[in-house]
């Protein structure tokens, strides 16, 4: 059964409450044990207000089965994407890095851990591939349905980050799925990697939590989050 906190951040860096849900799993502890991170798509203001007072079921449950197959404890955050609607994706970026290390990630049992991985959905899988190559500490991505994921190469030394790998899904009818292949391409010129699956479906988060990629980009994640 998992521990689970829903942390709430008042008076946020981006000018409004923000929050985030964290589950604990296992009876083991400590900065060693694996930190998942989970980042949603961007979604309207009203949404977001309006999703604090829920919880994130089918993220969490499709977390745990791939858990399950593992026998092993972990932490997972689960953060909706605070992005506003006219926010510069650069300063954004520094910004939600910022919130995870210095708002969020305190106020978990695991505050300082050396073992992450993260799985971004849409503009999250942005944010994903940002953390992977600006956090030593996150040793694997897994974007789900991404969207300028790209901007996130272009703006980094391609030695800075270590080698990472990263893990890019995609649906044939989701309009964002080449995405996946112009992050490949520059990509290659690092020195990390990346792979693309291709499935069935459109955007929808739905459409990849049926077809499977949610499960399996949190398997990938864990099995790779540890830094290289």
């Amino acid at each position: 059964m998992a521990e689970h906190e829903k942390i709430i951040i008042s008076e946020s860096r981006f000018g409004f409450p923000a929050y985030a849900d964290y589950y604990h799993y296992g009876p083991a502890s400590g900065k060693s044990v694996p930190f998942m991170l989970y980042i949603g798509g961007y979604v309207e203001p009203l949404t977001y207000r309006q999703r604090m007072q829920t919880v994130p079921d089918v993220i969490a449950r499709t977390f745990e089965e791939v858990l399950e197959t593992r026998a092993e404890s972990a932490d997972l955050l689960v953060i909706p994407n605070p992005m506003g609607d006219d926010a510069d994706l650069l300063w954004f970026r520094e910004q939600f890095r910022l919130h995870l290390v210095f708002d969020l990630l305190p106020q978990t049992g695991n505050p300082r851990p050396t073992t992450m991985g993260v799985v971004g959905y849409s503009l999250g899988a942005y944010l994903a591939a940002a953390l992977a190559l600006d956090q030593p500490q996150v040793g694997a991505a897994a974007l789900i349905g991404g969207t300028e994921m790209s901007l996130a190469v272009e703006e980094i030394d391609p030695e800075a980050a270590g080698s990472k790998k990263f893990m890019a899904y995609g649906n044939g009818d989701d309009p964002f799925a080449m995405e996946n292949y112009h992050f490949m391409q520059l990509l290659v010129h690092t020195a990390h990697s990346v792979d693309v699956e291709l499935g069935d479906g459109g955007h929808d988060f739905d459409d990849y939590v049926k077809n499977g990629f949610v499960a399996q980009a949190f398997a990938f994640a864990l099995l790779h989050a540890r830094a290289h």
